[in-house]
């Protein structure tokens, strides 16, 4: 018979989620805890995502994040060495006028990162076709890190699973949430209801409805279309992380199925994950062409198509972990802005801690 009483129910299981499952049980392994999703671990945003992460956060907040993040991803590592991530160096060019700016937001933030001429001519020895604009200055020397299977999120949630007290349901909705006499009760998909003493909501751009889909809309949660383009071109061994910064636009090798991806902004706000506009369209193809025509021109011809999903985003860039008015022991958590992996364990650390202080 399964387990209906909880004492931490999440809803979704992508990177936020399943961050938070884990590090729930570490800190408090005699809660009894259920982690939902209404697909697999890991095949929301999560499964498209570029599961790139880099030292840099526009914001006080974000660097907080990505501080926490790199620290839990350490511990992740120890537990399950076999995670399909490994270390990229990054590099990137950015207008002259934005240098000072850019680099404010990275960890370091020192002036180490300014290239010298001879390192130019390598990086333009190393990226045939590649061109420096006019006022446009080379920056180098950042470490990052890749997942190159998109299985970060269900590998983790799957190590939760194995835990005393740990449930993972995988294809199942939730329905509705209430509130019943200080427990929260959760209407699932095949008919039951379980209940818990706290819920966190990491649903990215899926939204819950009723009070949690209030919640996320009062939070300023917006849903925006994320594109990314497949180069039909052989990586270099070592190949680094190339970023077009001022164009807010990068480069990723992903040698292990021969092709580079190409993530650029898209524009198209207020969209559904089960929209018919989740396709490549004209729009993305022109925007990600004149970057290329800016910067690599003869990379054009290996356009070969690509991915496209949606996230949540907030106006100022900032990811939320905040309580539900009127809901004690409830927190949504989530609005990476296409972020998700970089930021992910540390949002869930973030919700957490509001969970841990609110009982």
């Amino acid at each position: 018979m399964m387990e209906r009483q909880f004492d931490l129910a999440i809803i979704g299981a992508g990177m936020i989620g399943s961050s938070a499952a884990w590090l729930a049980k570490q800190r408090h392994p005699e809660w009894r805890i259920v982690l939902l999703d209404r697909s697999l671990a890991g095949y929301g945003a999560s499964l498209y995502a570029a599961s790139l992460e880099i030292p840099f956060g526009h914001t006080p907040l974000r660097r907080d994040l990505v501080r926490r993040s790199q620290r839990i991803f350490g511990e992740f590592q120890q537990v399950l060495p076999g995670l399909p991530r490994c270390e990229i160096a990054v590099e990137g060019l950015v207008e002259a006028a934005d240098v000072e700016k850019l680099l404010s937001g990275f960890l370091d933030g020192n002036e180490s990162h300014r290239a010298r001429p001879e390192d130019e001519a390598d990086l333009l020895r190393r990226y045939s076709g590649l061109i420096i604009p006019p006022r446009q200055v080379y920056l180098k020397g950042w470490v990052g890190s890749r997942a190159f299977r998109n299985e970060i999120a269900p590998q983790i949630a799957y190590a939760f699973s194995q835990k005393v007290g740990a449930s993972l349901r995988q294809g199942t909705a939730v329905l509705d949430v209430v509130l019943e006499a200080e427990r929260f009760v959760l209407s699932l998909s095949q008919g039951e209801k379980v209940q818990a003493q706290r819920v966190l909501i990491a649903t990215g751009p899926w939204a819950m409805p009723g009070r949690i889909g209030e919640a996320a809309r009062d939070a300023g949660i917006r849903i925006k279309k994320v594109a990314a383009f497949h180069l039909n071109k052989c990586p270099k061994p070592n190949a680094s992380n190339l970023h077009f910064f001022s164009d807010d636009a990068f480069l990723l090798p992903q040698p292990e199925v021969g092709r580079w991806l190409m993530s650029f902004r898209s524009n198209e706000w207020d969209v559904n994950p089960r929209s018919e506009k989740m396709i490549i369209s004209q729009a993305d193809l022109a925007v990600a062409t004149a970057i290329l025509e800016k910067y690599m021109p003869t990379w054009i011809p290996h356009i070969q198509g690509g991915q496209v999903f949606c996230d949540a985003y907030t106006s100022t860039g900032d990811p939320i972990g905040k309580r539900v008015t009127g809901w004690p022991g409830c927190v949504i958590a989530g609005a990476a802005s296409g972020s998700g992996f970089r930021l992910g364990p540390g949002i869930a650390e973030m919700a957490l801690e509001l969970l841990e202080t609110n009982n």
